[in-house]
């Protein structure tokens, strides 16, 4: 998702009040905004802009002995590293059991059914792929 803002009284009051930094994301290694932490409500409405917008809901399918095994997972990419720690924090405190994946270490991801339930009940989404792709 692209914002694109041309006001230029509104990019300072988002960088300067909000905390978003303008520029590339990924190069400055963006973070939460230091006012979302610690208030457990703003995290979790963060955590679910975060997810619906970058993460993704998925079945992790293995054959063995002929016999078919998919598991649910939610997964979340960034190649932000302090973003990607705030996210695990987050996840964390709601005792949601996240796991940190990939060979780049860029996906946090809650691999567990039931967590993924809890994760939909604390948080919810407004990304109906998310829950479309769930069968419980």
């Amino acid at each position: 998702m692209r914002v694109s803002v041309s006001r230029i009284k509104i990019v300072i009051f988002c960088n300067e009040k909000l905390g978003l930094k303008t520029g590339n994301k990924v190069k400055q290694q963006v973070d939460i905004p230091n006012w979302i932490k610690g208030n457990l409500e703003f995290e979790k409405a963060c955590m679910r802009g975060l997810m619906d917008t970058d993460g993704c809901v998925f079945h992790e399918c293995h054959n063995i002995k002929g016999k078919k095994y998919c598991y649910p997972r939610l997964s979340f990419v960034t190649a932000s590293i302090p973003l990607r720690n705030s996210v695990v924090g987050i996840l964390q405190k709601l005792h949601l059991n996240p796991k940190i994946r990939g060979t780049n270490q860029r996906y946090v991801q809650i691999e567990e059914k039931e967590k993924i339930k809890e994760y939909f009940k604390l948080i919810g989404s407004s990304n109906p792929k998310h829950l479309n792709k769930l069968n419980f």
